[in-house]
């Protein structure tokens, strides 16, 4: 399958929206610190705070997320994330809710 490579895809976008990384701190409600943290692999954002950067942007989820894959999955994970990126946003109270949950089953995990 693939790697998840967050901090490529938030360059990676951020770049090429012609954001600086003050620039999305501010849009995002972050600051730059937390932004460099990101994008040097130092940290990880929460599933919530990964799908507001999606929406500051104007991205889906899955390119954000930067998934190392081969070319005949590509498409494949394209047009799903077109479907996830359309029920989110019309179900956006329970997706926060369900990212809520899934965020804090992994927190709890990795203490374990």
């Amino acid at each position: 399958m693939g790697e998840i490579l967050f901090y490529k895809g938030l360059r990676e976008m951020r770049k090429n929206r012609g954001f600086t990384q003050q620039q999305l701190a501010d849009l995002a409600g972050t600051n730059i610190v937390t932004i460099s943290q990101y994008e040097t692999n130092k940290y990880r954002p929460s599933l919530e705070k990964v799908y507001e950067f999606s929406k500051v942007l104007n991205c889906n989820v899955i390119d954000l997320l930067c998934l190392e894959r081969d070319k005949s999955f590509s498409n494949h994970a394209s047009n799903s994330a077109d479907l996830i990126n359309s029920w989110v946003r019309e179900n956006q109270k329970l997706t926060f809710h369900v990212l809520r949950t899934i965020d804090s089953f992994f927190a709890v995990s990795s203490d374990d």
